[in-house]
């Protein structure tokens, strides 16, 4: 084989494989239900059963006790936020965080941990009062 033809099957080779590994674990992705709420594409259920992942770790969501899905936090272990409703039409995702909801319904408590928190997304971006 000429080294020219040798040069392109290494450069491509492993982008080839590449695309065709990512092709499979998006295919592998469906939409699942957690409680009322169907989680589809860009979230996905953590699957305890096979240890899969089908999408990025920034839209993880595990499902608490079978009803409330709770989307993970990439960035800190702990803080969590339950999902109250997702509307895929509207491009909406209501969340609480859970620590301070906790925080807040504890009958001896009256002060809340605060953290700084921003979302990297596209616009437009809504945030609406509840």
């Amino acid at each position: 084989m000429v080294p020219s033809c040798w040069f392109f099957w290494a450069l491509w080779l492993p982008l080839m494989l590449s695309v065709a590994a990512a092709e499979e674990q998006v295919e592998s992705c469906s939409a699942k239900k957690c409680g009322n709420t169907t989680i589809s594409d860009p979230f996905w259920l953590t699957d305890w059963e096979t240890a899969r992942s089908c999408g990025s770790p920034d839209f993880e969501v595990n499902c608490h006790n079978g009803t409330s899905p709770v989307l993970l936090s990439p960035i800190r272990i702990g803080l969590d936020f339950e999902i109250i409703n997702i509307s895929y039409e509207g491009r909406i995702l209501r969340v609480v965080d859970r620590d301070k909801l906790n925080l807040l319904q504890a009958s001896n408590s009256c002060q809340v941990a605060m953290w700084n928190t921003s979302v990297k997304v596209d616009l437009p971006v809504q945030v609406l009062p509840r």
